[in-house]
C-alpha cells in the first residue's frame, strides 16, 4: 500500500516553509495534491470550483 502522505517538494522561502505534498484519501479512493505554507493549506486539487469559475469569466 502506498503511503498516506508523501512530501513531493520542500522549499524554505522568505514567507516560510512551502511544501507540496500528495495525500491519499481512503474513503474517496483518490490522491489529493496540496500546497502548504507554514502548516496552513493554500491550495488543493480537490477543490477547484473557484479556479474554474475565475477561468470561465
Amino acid at each position: 500500500m502506498p503511503p498516506l502522505f508523501e512530501e513531493l517538494d520542500y522549499r524554505q522561502t522568505v514567507l516560510g516553509e512551502l511544501i507540496l505534498r500528495r495525500r491519499r484519501i481512503l474513503k474517496l479512493d483518490r490522491d489529493v495534491v496540496e500546497v502548504i505554507l507554514n502548516e496552513e493549506h493554500l491550495m488543493s486539487d480537490m477543490f477547484t470550483a473557484s479556479e474554474v469559475a475565475s477561468y470561465e469569466q
